[in-house]
């Protein structure tokens, strides 16, 4: 259900669900729907996902347990359930009535999980989660007059912002493919100008990455100023596919060409180096 409750810009303290709902009057843009708009076909799979149901996904749930507990907000919409599975009918009718009253069901051994994990983070990442405001939602005009809508992790007014994701390995090679992959140096220039939009202030974006398992791993990056450069270009692409598509009414996917498919250099060097190989042993064969 949508609630239309707000509709002037600045910071409001809502719980997640009332804000991915989009409560602002006349509706809003989001990092996490536009940038679809970047990818092959984007338009069209944009104004397709604007028709469907939020998904709600497991995967996710731990997740959204982590945040809870490593940012001190949240806790009461964790619904720790006492089946191990969700085979039961039962089981699945707890599950469901969890997601539709906007909380998150957790099995026994996935709230032992989240509970471990967030143990595990050692008391100088923490001190980021300090002093500030944890899940702060922001509404803002844009300066192309698009209505845009955040929900940072945690702002600390004046000093930084700081994000938290769980990832299964975080090795720097790992981390530095899912910021790419998952676009979140796109969020942090979309969270960035929100925060600059509403007080005037620059501030550096943090992202604390938390491994899955045991022993839980974390590490800190900063996304630097040619990161947030390249996203503060994406964003500004993305935008104005939107409002380009919202003008004509028309959101388009892949094109009528029909595009040759080349093999990739590492195919077509393998087959240099076999057609090498197949001269040699050739010479070879009449040198006998």
């Amino acid at each position: 259900m949508r609630l239309s409750e707000i509709s002037e810009p600045g910071f409001y303290d809502l719980p997640a669900a009332v804000y991915h709902s989009d409560p602002f009057k006349g509706g809003t843009l989001s990092q996490s729907a536009t940038k679809v708009l970047l990818d092959e076909g984007g338009p069209a799979k944009y104004r397709a996902q604007q028709d469907l149901p939020r998904e709600e996904k497991n995967e996710w749930d731990l997740g959204t347990a982590a945040h809870a507990l490593i940012l001190g907000k949240g806790e009461e919409q964790l619904v720790v359930h006492e089946y191990e599975d969700y085979r039961k009918k039962e089981a699945r009718e707890v599950r469901d009535a969890a997601y539709e009253a906007g909380k998150t069901p957790l099995k026994p051994q996935e709230w032992e999980a989240t509970k471990a994990l967030a143990d595990a983070v050692p008391d100088h990442i923490r001190q980021l989660f300090n002093g500030g405001v944890a899940e702060q939602a922001m509404f803002w005009r844009h300066t192309t007059g698009q209505q845009l809508r955040g929900q940072m992790d945690y702002w600390v007014p004046g000093s930084y912002i700081a994000d938290l994701k769980t990832i299964n390995d975080s090795s720097m090679r790992a981390i530095e493919s899912d910021v790419w992959r998952f676009c979140y140096y796109y969020q942090a220039a979309w969270y960035r100008r929100g925060v600059h939009a509403l007080t005037g202030d620059w501030l550096p974006y943090f992202i604390v990455f938390v491994e899955k398992k045991a022993p839980f791993l974390s590490r800190v990056v900063e996304v630097s100023d040619d990161y947030l450069a390249v996203g503060e270009a994406h964003m500004d692409k993305a935008l104005a596919i939107h409002a380009e598509c919202t003008a004509t009414g028309e959101w388009p996917g892949h094109s009528d060409t029909v595009h040759q498919l080349l093999p990739p250099p590492w195919a077509a060097n393998a087959v240099a180096d076999a057609t090498i190989a197949a001269l040699e042993d050739l010479i070879g064969e009449t040198n006998e």
